[in-house]
Order: C-alpha cells, then structure tokens, then sequence
C-alpha cells in the first residue's frame, strides 16, 4: 500500500473517530489524534489491537437494515460511512455520491443514514472498544494524577495504622505462640460459635456443681483437658455408665444420669471452634 493511501487511511479513520466522540478527541496542529494502536487482554492473553481492526469491529456491530430482501441493502449503515469518510481506499465521497452508491438515494437520505449510524455508534454497546484509543486531554492526565496520588496517601495511612495494630497485638500473638495457636486458625474461628460455646458451657458447669462434692466437678474437669471425653459425648457416656474416673452404681453417676437431660447439647460446635477449645480446655 502507497505511503499516501496509508495516510489518507489514517486520516479517515481519525475523522469517523471525531464524528463519533465530538469533543472528547484531542488535537494537535489542527488534526485530530488518537492512538493507533493498544494493548488489550483478551482469553488471559495479551494482544495488540490497532484502530483498523476496532473501526472495522465497530461497523460490523451496526444492526442490517430491516424489511429489505435485496441483499445488496442489508449493510447500508455500514456502507454509507465507509464510503462517506474513506475508510476503504481513502478518498471520501460526498453525499450525492453515497446516495447513489445506496441505491439511487438524495442527499438528504444519505445524510439521514449517516447520521443515524454515527448515532448508533455512540452507544456504549458499539464504542468500548474504540475507547481505548482516545488520548486523554492534560486535564484528564491532572485528574487521574491527583486520584493517584490520593490513593497512595490514603495506602500510606493504611500501612501506619495497620504497623500500630500489630505493635499493639503483638503480646497477644505471643501468648497465642506460647499456647501453641496460629493467628490463621483463629481467624477461621466466628465470634458467635465461641459465644455459643461459652453460653453452653457454663449451662454445664452450673450442672455438675450442683452435686455437694466438688470433686466431681474436679474429676470432669480432668477427663475433658485430657481428651478423654468430649462435651458432645459427655452425655453418652454417662447413659452407658462409662464415665472415667466415676466408679459404677456410685452417688456421683446416679447424679448425672439424673441431670442427664438437662445437659446442653453442644452438637458439632467443638470443631468450628477448633483450636480456641484446645486451649479452653488446658485453662478450665
């Protein structure tokens, strides 16, 4: 292709561009100037895309013409604008021309179709892609600089603030060290089963101290620390009389057999809260 097609190519392209986004192109030296090409992701692949290929993708969105069974009429919209702006060999046509190019149409018709397909093509729907291709004015760049700048200030806030909180956690981190708990389990853990858990727990505690000795509250505690026994099968144990530690047809066991239906059923709440019950368990 000659250099001088190639510009008046370029020319055209840049002149449908204007006809599009009006005052949104810029210019320079009295022409208008868009980039002419850009870097697009596409598949989770990145590809160049030119001008060319995003005016041509623009025209064939425009809708064919309705009620016509001649095919030579069903690209009209985009027909008219290629030959009114050149966009096939360069040289634009003026309206009579396109008129007859149509279908022996007036000038006036051939405007009427022109303007509505730029008009379609202003659409959101028909102009993403030929978007990217507009060159920000110096107001824009000035604008996008400040939100820029204002969100790396906003993220130096968020840093400091955040330094202060693990200054102000650390000692806690270090006792959860200490009872051999990761922060990332603890995190997994919701506030409203460990409040469950608590609730329920002290409905067990409040149980067996009811008994006059308290040993045996003693006696649980040490089964539970140990793993020995569980709280979801503390009142399966005590039905089968195979509660460690309580000896058989004792007082103790005729005890909690009794106080067996109002023993809170903690269901599968002692493995939501995991690691928390751990050390629950070692501090009862």
């Amino acid at each position: 292709m000659a250099k001088t097609e190639e510009r008046s190519l370029m020319l055209a392209r840049k002149k449908i561009m204007v006809a599009i986004f009006g005052t949104k192109i810029q210019w320079y030296s009295g022409f208008p100037i868009c980039y002419p090409c850009c870097i697009v992701e596409e598949k989770g692949q990145t590809r160049t895309f030119y001008l060319s290929e995003a005016i041509k993708e623009a025209l064939d969105s425009l809708p064919l013409t309705k009620g016509r069974d001649d095919p030579k009429e069903w690209g009209r919209f985009k027909r008219a604008l290629e030959l009114r702006f050149g966009l096939i060999d360069g040289r634009e046509r003026r309206l009579t021309e396109v008129g007859k190019e149509l279908g022996e149409f007036t000038s006036r018709r051939a405007s009427q179709i022109i303007n509505r397909a730029i008009r379609i093509l202003r659409q959101p729907s028909h102009s993403e892609r030929l978007r990217l291709f507009l060159v920000p004015s110096p107001e824009q760049i000035m604008e996008e600089k400040g939100k820029l700048r204002k969100l790396l200030e906003d993220n130096q806030v968020l840093r400091e603030e955040n330094s202060q909180l693990e200054r102000k956690n650390q000692p806690l981190v270090n006792i959860l060290k200490e009872q051999g708990i990761k922060i990332e389990d603890l995190e997994k853990v919701k506030p409203e089963d460990i409040r469950l858990f608590q609730e329920k727990f002290e409905q067990f505690k409040a149980i067996i101290l009811e008994y006059p000795n308290k040993r045996l509250w003693n006696i649980v505690r040490r089964e539970l620390a140990f793993g020995h026994i569980t709280f979801s099968s503390f009142k399966e144990k005590i039905l089968s009389g195979k509660v460690r530690g309580i000896r058989k047809k004792s007082a103790a066991l005729a005890f909690l057999e009794n106080k067996a239906s109002e023993i809170p059923d903690f269901g599968n709440i002692e493995k939501k809260i995991g690691s928390f019950l751990e050390t629950f368990l070692r501090n009862i």
